[in-house]
């Protein structure tokens, strides 16, 4: 049944087709098949769920045939062919009677890309979960001598641009993915009680302002607060506040009311996160360039991860994803997505040389930075703030890496063989009886015992990655591949329940 349904879902797509075409007369936007997946078997009868591109769904029964001799229709049809289903050959001779000029590959093209203009119904939609932010920050200005000592100090006001995506929508609270270096300013003066904005604003997509300064009606003359100028950003503008962030990871959770979000606009929507993403695959940035207003771009991902130097909050090494999509300075923040209007990551930087060579924070440190932020933000503990990680005292190497094709998926994968370089005494590996040179093949992580879930490890920093969603009373285990004299074995580490201890915040 199962390679009849995986053999069957091209011909489905031609099956909906005039559907599609239909519902595109009778609208000013297209609407077409976004996927058709297998929902259940009820007997000879296989269910399909078809979503639109709209995100309406709909139900599609097949009815099989029975394999066996040739008879009646219903009863033991030529192996499968009663009358009831149908082959891809059928299918392509249905679409030959509706357009007899098409060729075998124009079919083929019509089951699988949908009927629009380019990308522009994936980004009609991505539009309704981009934001346009501001963040205005009380500064210090502090003039050093030539042995660096302190002389004077001015206070400002600096404000910045940036993107947003909308991550969740709550009943009372609409949260909000940026980069962390969107709200941070590291010359944020002590009354503004640290480093993040003292005032974020954001504007939804087509409800977009700039903000103004504020002048008394009489006089026209600016008005200030605290010796700092006030910006009027407007009826559109909605005020948000910080929730959590992490600089080593360059991502940050800020909030509105939803409410007031719905009130601007009540199509909002969250965005929804890909399973994955690959080299060459289309990369769709919708962000702020310049902080004139929410625009897109289009291009593709270049290389999967790579190690970039960035400056925030000191310069350390980020793991991201480069592409070739145009971006900006206040494009930071923004969503980047794939063809089918899915998350794959945030884009964060670029080289000012080269508009050809930008950055984004790949899709599974955006998710689970997101999630540990959010994590402890509604744990009921004050003194939890932020994100936290796993330190399990573990340095790895790469023994081997080799792009690896997967013919059955059509894409191809970088896949590395990782090792024990060394373990810190008195850590958590030294307790789970795991050796220098022991191969890391997967990490198990759970709740307890019993509810362990197997990651393979197939890339050094997808260990790290997955520490992102481990928590206080979560247990893991590793499983391993020992070597022995000639002899390799595969092992399995001890267990070990996560404590608070082992916890370390990431700044």
């Amino acid at each position: 049944m199962k390679k009849f349904a995986k053999f069957f879902c091209l011909a489905l797509m031609v099956a909906v087709m005039p559907c599609c075409l239909l519902f595109a007369g009778c609208s000013n936007t297209p609407v077409a098949v976004k996927s058709i997946e297998y929902t259940e078997s009820q007997g000879l009868k296989d269910i399909y769920t078809i979503t639109y591109t709209d995100g309406t769904t709909g139900t599609l029964v097949i009815t099989n045939g029975r394999d066996g001799n040739d008879g009646a229709k219903g009863e033991d049809g030529e192996n499968g062919k009663d009358g009831t289903s149908f082959s891809v050959t059928d299918a392509y001779n249905e679409y030959k009677k509706l357009y007899p000029d098409a060729t075998y590959e124009d079919f083929l093209r019509a089951c699988v890309t949908a009927p629009n203009d380019g990308n522009a119904v994936v980004v009609a939609r991505c539009l309704l979960s981009a934001v346009k932010l501001f963040a205005d920050t009380k500064t210090t200005q502090n003039e050093v001598n030539i042995w660096g000592q302190v002389v004077s100090s001015t206070d400002t006001w600096s404000r910045s641009g940036g993107s947003g995506v909308i991550y969740k929508i709550e009943d009372e609270y609409t949260y909000i993915i940026t980069n962390y270096h969107v709200v941070y300013n590291e010359k944020a003066n002590e009354d503004n009680g640290g480093y993040i904005a003292s005032r974020i604003v954001g504007y939804l997509y087509g409800s977009e302002s700039v903000g103004v300064l504020k002048t008394d009606a009489e006089t026209g003359e600016t008005i200030y607060e605290d010796g700092y100028p006030v910006y009027d950003y407007g009826k559109f503008g909605i005020e948000m506040e910080f929730v959590g962030g992490s600089a080593e990871k360059d991502i940050a959770v800020i909030r509105a009311r939803t409410a007031d979000m719905l009130a601007i606009n009540p199509q909002i929507m969250a965005v929804e996160f890909a399973s994955d993403y690959h080299v060459g695959e289309t990369a769709i940035a919708v962000g702020n360039p310049e902080g004139q207003g929410i625009s897109v771009s289009e291009g593709v991902v270049s290389v999967d991860s790579e190690s970039v130097y960035l400056d925030i909050n000191g310069t350390r090494l980020y793991r991201s994803m480069r592409i070739d999509t145009a971006i900006y300075e206040g494009s930071s923040g923004g969503g980047l997505f794939n063809a089918s209007g899915e998350l794959i990551g945030i884009t964060n930087s670029g080289d000012t040389a080269d508009q050809n060579i930008n950055y984004a924070v790949p899709l599974d440190i955006v998710k689970n930075t997101v999630e540990n932020i959010m994590y402890y933000y509604q744990d009921g503990d004050e003194q939890t703030q932020n994100a936290y990680k796993v330190y399990l005292g573990l340095t790895v190497q790469i023994d081997e890496s080799k792009y690896v094709y997967d013919e059955d998926s059509g894409y191809g994968n970088i896949v590395e063989k990782v090792s024990v370089l060394s373990i810190e005494a008195e850590s958590i590996v030294s307790k789970m009886n795991i050796l220098e040179g022991d191969q890391i093949l997967s990490i198990y992580i759970g709740a307890d015992s019993d509810s362990l879930v197997e990651y393979k490890i197939s890339r050094s920093f997808e260990l790290g990655d997955l520490l992102l969603t481990v928590r206080e009373g979560d247990t893991i285990k590793f499983k391993l591949s020992r070597t022995s004299g000639d002899t390799q074995n595969t092992v399995y580490s001890s267990e070990y329940v996560i404590q608070a201890s082992d916890l370390v915040a990431l700044i």
